[in-house]
């Protein structure tokens, strides 16, 4: 008896829907771009909220640890 492994694959169907709808409004455009400015400004702001307050806490304990 020689050891081996054996992979056993199980192929399931998908299905693909396509759907085709009218573009909407110019408001509602303008609304979504909105919202994604806001969104990224948003998560920026805690990334850079994140790297500020570790940096500075990093540089507690490296000041400690010379005095």
């Amino acid at each position: 008896m020689v050891p081996g492994i054996s992979f056993v694959f199980e192929l399931t169907p998908l299905k693909v829907k396509k759907t085709e709808r009218r573009a909407g409004s110019f408001f509602s455009f303008v609304t979504r771009c909105a919202a994604l400015i806001g969104g990224l400004f948003t998560v920026a702001g805690i990334l850079d909220s994140i790297l500020y307050t570790s940096t500075r806490q990093l540089e507690k304990l490296q000041l400690n640890k010379q005095g």
